[in-house]
């Protein structure tokens, strides 16, 4: 059931980060070629249940979290560059609100996949 909640996420993610046009650089790429990743080893871990296809899963999950970490990074350092400071404080809150609380689950959720 867990695995199933994760792959209508990561599919869903997926659609939204190409249809807002999130593949412009080689950085943007990131989270789609993870996604493809994450499905690949959950397909491979439904096919097989083996110890080694689980932590594969964990693998990409961490590896979610630090992308999304180094993504929200480079986020707030492209506002801080186009947006005087007075703007800034309250642009970087408001954004970063937005885009966690669709996707800010996934990594963590994933690496509680061990039944």
């Amino acid at each position: 059931m867990l695995l199933a909640v994760l792959v209508i996420g990561l599919v869903g993610t997926s659609v939204e980060l190409l249809l807002l046009g999130h593949d412009e650089s080689l950085t943007q790429f990131v989270p789609l070629v993870l996604i493809a990743v994450s499905l690949t080893a959950i397909i491979w871990h439904a096919a097989t249940g083996s110890s080694f296809s689980l932590l594969s899963m964990r693998f990409t999950m961490v590896a979610f979290i630090a992308a999304g970490a180094l993504g929200r990074a480079l986020f707030m350092l492209l506002v801080i560059r186009e947006v005087d400071s007075s703007i800034c404080v309250y642009e970087i809150t408001g954004m970063n609100k937005r885009i966690s609380a669709g996707t800010r689950c996934f990594g963590s959720e994933g690496l509680r996949l061990d039944e």
